[in-house]
């Protein structure tokens, strides 16, 4: 553990050029380290580490909850592209994960997502 946060994927500090500090949750409450080339990939390392260790963070559908959610704000729910639209906005959607109970929609709101790079030299 870095700072006293787990380390999301360790084995590619031997690489990477970045190193982030990820807070998920309305306060932050989850925090974890993950190395990557980019911000993007580092997220997605940190998601798949949240799917085993905190996956309460995440926010999980079914098509028909989708369906149904989108049409209580006048979306029509037979429109599936305004429907797959609707439900993207301000989420971060999570289709890579490992996550257990996948079902037709894994998100994380994207406000509860917060990132800080962190130095690093490229040394463990």
């Amino acid at each position: 553990m870095a700072r006293g946060y787990p380390v999301a994927n360790p084995d590619d500090a031997v690489w990477t050029k970045h190193k982030y500090l990820f807070s998920f949750g309305a306060y932050g409450e989850v925090k974890v380290i993950a190395f990557g080339s980019w911000e993007g990939y580092a997220l997605e390392e940190a998601e798949d580490w949240l799917a085993e260790h905190a996956p309460g963070v995440f926010y999980t559908s079914s098509w028909a909850e989708l369906q149904h959610d989108a049409a209580a704000d006048g979306v029509d729910p037979d429109d599936e592209e305004a429907v797959w639209e609707w439900a993207n906005t301000d989420m971060e959607v999570v289709g890579h994960t490992t996550y257990p109970n996948l079902k037709s929609f894994v998100a994380i709101p994207a406000w509860e997502i917060h990132v800080e790079e962190l130095p690093w030299s490229g040394r463990r």
